[in-house]
């Protein structure tokens, strides 16, 4: 006897899921059905073939369908997101510039406003403590042991500890000048607050002016007055279109975005987040579909329902959301999860096989 005839013979044996499996099978390899299995089947086994049959149809139609959409809209999620690294390239060129222009370059103004600012910087009065730590961060008794590496900074920081003792040296020696009449100051204790002219002046110093776009102003004559106009509009346009493009200077006031243009770097950051949201999303439908298709297959014995082109999508657009992880992290500033899908968003997957 051939082993076909052998085979025909133990097909009325067969139960139910036996046969859906071989059809199953069938099915994903793309090999045509032995018309032996539905033809010996006995008609007590009619109902639940044919119940397994159409979860085997939906699961190909319903979930294939959903893979196979989703895998084309992390693909896009893909495609955006090499859209903002190639942003962020460039953001990151200009905030290099910003800061190179920033660093090395001089803010004008005139010698009349240079001392206009310094006078009225010199009527502010500062609380006793931050000038205290003005001093010690100026002052050279810390010395090379007590300084430290630290990894997020260029150079050796101060420890701690060395600077709040230097602070509170520093604080003593202001608040004993104060007592000696040496120093203007209103109100007392922890609320001691001293004239910065008065201050700078016991340091022996002029009043340090601060730059709003430098390190350092580049005082010229008052003849110039419409040259350093000039070049100050010029150097505030600059910065308000690097402001603009990247956010580097925190929104300073002088710094307002166009209203035509707007706030690109504060849209470039929303489209950030929002390809975040999608990436999670489409991270819990994939999952949603691969819990359903894992409790399918315990009704073919473990026998995997999903073809597999369907399969090999869902583990394509698996792997591209887990690539993007790291790259989006980084814009971001922080690590990317993945959430598992809900009870309600995997029941909304399970109605599609009305299992």
């Amino acid at each position: 006897m051939s082993i076909d005839a052998r085979l025909n013979r133990l097909m009325p044996a067969l139960s139910a899921k036996e046969r859906a499996i071989l059809v199953l099978r069938s099915f994903k390899d793309k090999t045509p059905e032995n018309p032996m299995w539905r033809r010996t089947m006995p008609k007590s086994q009619y109902a639940e073939f044919n119940r397994l049959i159409d979860l085997m149809n939906a699961c190909d139609l319903n979930l294939g369908d959903l893979i196979t959409g989703s895998l084309l809209l992390v693909q896009q999620l893909e495609a955006r997101l090499g859209c903002l690294l190639s942003t962020n390239l460039y953001r990151s060129a200009l905030e290099r510039m910003a800061l190179h222009i920033w660093t090395s370059t001089r803010e004008p103004v005139t010698e009349s406003d240079y001392r206009a600012r310094q006078r009225a910087e010199g009527d502010i009065f500062k609380n006793v403590r931050e000038l205290a730590e003005w001093l010690a961060d100026a002052c050279e008794e810390l010395g090379e042991g007590n300084l430290v590496a630290d990894t997020n900074a260029d150079a050796a920081v101060i420890k701690h500890g060395a600077l709040k003792r230097v602070v509170e040296v520093k604080e003593r020696e202001i608040r004993l000048a104060a007592e000696q009449g040496k120093l203007k100051t209103k109100l007392r204790g922890h609320r001691l607050f001293v004239e910065q002219r008065s201050f700078f002046a016991w340091c022996g110093l002029e009043v340090p002016l601060y730059p709003e776009f430098a390190t350092e102003y580049e005082v010229r004559p008052d003849a110039a007055a419409s040259e350093v106009a000039s070049s100050r509009a010029a150097r505030i346009e600059i910065f308000k279109d690097l402001e603009r493009y990247t956010g580097v200077f925190g929104g300073h006031p002088l710094l307002e975005a166009d209203d035509r243009i707007g706030d690109i770097a504060g849209m470039i950051d929303a489209l950030h987040e929002r390809l975040r949201a999608e990436m999670q999303q489409r991270w819990r439908e994939l999952r949603a579909v691969e819990i359903v298709a894992a409790e399918l297959a315990l009704e073919f014995d473990g026998e995997d329902p999903l073809r597999p082109i369907h399969r090999a999508d869902l583990d394509e657009a698996k792997t591209i959301l887990q690539g993007m992880q790291e790259p989006l992290g980084l814009c971001l500033g922080g690590t990317i999860m993945l959430p598992e899908p809900d009870e309600d968003s995997v029941e909304e997957t399970r109605s599609l096989l009305e299992i």
